[in-house]
């Protein structure tokens, strides 16, 4: 099984945006991600379409956020991700005569839903500005001196 990392770029991605004044290239984005900016632009492309970023064409151009940080929560980001985040069926069908074949399926989709609804309360209630806040706060605690 391989997990995705499409939720945490994502927010990586508009963190980064939320903290760097004007337009980001795709090859900045991708060297903070230490990725390539191919995959930053299908990630941009992903985050354009639901409105989070917007793009700007041209020399000077790049992504900027669509909204304040403050107005987009990470329960935006994980709609787009959601499918690619957590947990997903066997792609078999198990067995139909096993009594934990027949319903574990219908067990574990349950389960999961429930889930799902757990996340996306508790992602509706952390805005990137939460976010972009602890991150300056880890690197300032970072940069200030030991005291001994």
């Amino acid at each position: 099984m391989r997990e995705s990392s499409q939720f945490t770029i994502m927010v990586h991605v508009l963190t980064l945006l939320g903290k760097v004044n004007g337009p980001v290239s795709s090859k900045f984005i991708a060297g903070s991600v230490n990725t390539n900016p191919v995959m930053i632009r299908q990630i941009v492309g992903r985050l354009r379409d639901a409105a989070l970023v917007e793009t700007l064409s041209g020399s000077a151009g790049g992504s900027v956020l669509s909204r304040s940080p403050e107005q987009i929560t990470l329960n935006e980001v994980y709609q787009l991700t959601k499918k690619e985040t957590f947990f997903g069926l066997h792609p078999n069908e198990p067995n139909p005569y096993c009594p934990v074949g027949r319903n574990i399926q219908a067990v574990l989709t349950g389960v999961f839903e429930e889930m799902d609804q757990l996340v996306e309360v508790a992602f509706s209630k952390i805005t990137l500005a939460d976010i972009i806040l602890q991150v300056s706060q880890r690197e300032l605690a970072r940069s200030e001196p030991l005291s001994g």
